[in-house]
Parts: C-alpha cells; sequence; structure tokens
C-alpha cells in the first residue's frame, strides 16, 4: 500500500530537487567587486605590503574604481566586441603610503595596457593585445 502511494510522487520529488538546484557560472564584469590575485612581472611585495588589497570594479555605466592598496582611481571603459576592453587613464589620489606604491605602479601600468578580458574559473584575467597576462582577480564576497 505504501509503495503504491510513494511511486507516483517520487519523480515529483526528483524535479523538484533538480529545479531547486542552482548551477552558478562565474560572475559578471560588472558590479562584482574583483580583488587582485596576480601581478606577473612583479616581485612579490618588492617594497613592503600594501595597506589594501588592491581591487577593482566595473559599473553598469561605463565607469570603474580602482584601489591600488594605497592610491584609488577611476575613469570609463569601454567594452568592445569580443571581450575587448579599453580602461581610460584616470584621476588618481596621490597618498604615499609605507609599503606597496612599486605594486601599485605596476598595477597602474598594467591598467593602461588592457586590451582583453576573460572570466572564468580562475576569475578576471586582464589581458593585452597579445593575449598576456598582465592581472587576474578573484571575486571578492559581497
Amino acid at each position: 500500500m505504501l509503495k503504491s502511494l510513494l511511486r507516483p510522487t517520487l519523480p515529483l520529488l526528483m524535479l523538484s530537487a533538480v529545479a531547486t538546484t542552482s548551477f552558478a557560472g562565474p560572475p559578471p564584469l560588472q558590479d562584482t567587486r574583483w580583488q587582485l590575485a596576480e601581478l606577473p612581472g612583479l616581485k612579490a611585495e618588492a617594497d613592503g605590503k600594501p595597506p589594501q588589497r588592491p581591487e577593482l570594479r566595473f559599473g553598469a555605466e561605463g565607469r570603474y574604481s580602482a584601489n591600488g592598496g594605497c592610491n584609488r582611481v577611476q575613469s570609463s571603459y569601454q567594452l568592445k566586441p569580443g571581450q575587448g576592453l579599453l580602461l581610460a587613464s584616470g584621476r588618481t589620489t596621490l597618498r604615499g603610503c609605507a609599503g606597496g606604491m612599486a605594486q601599485e605602479q605596476f598595477l597602474l601600468q598594467a591598467l593602461a595596457q588592457v586590451t582583453r578580458y576573460e572570466i572564468g574559473a580562475d576569475g578576471l584575467r586582464l589581458l593585452d593585445a597579445e593575449g598576456k597576462l598582465l592581472a587576474r582577480f578573484e571575486a571578492a564576497a559581497s
């Protein structure tokens, strides 16, 4: 008796479990707080650790902001076909910090060379025209 009652509801229970499972993909470029994970070519903390972990944010209105670890920069960006990305140089605050200034300058120079981006399992990858990795960022918990 119990088997006959459960048999018709079992497929519905299985379907319900599948319908509520979410398959999260990579985060979007815009409105994600990206924290620096890798900056190829820079000797690790050449002049000490920066006061903050460098991060980058892209707004939906074509503006970006970055924190190099000490100073902030804000400007505009353009998305191009085929995951093209151009970052305009912008205004930068002029604070001096005890550590991390070499990393910050290296990051700002890398941002000026960006022409493409990729988002995958390892985060946001900023690339130059030859496809060379300039910087890699990871999505930060909100």
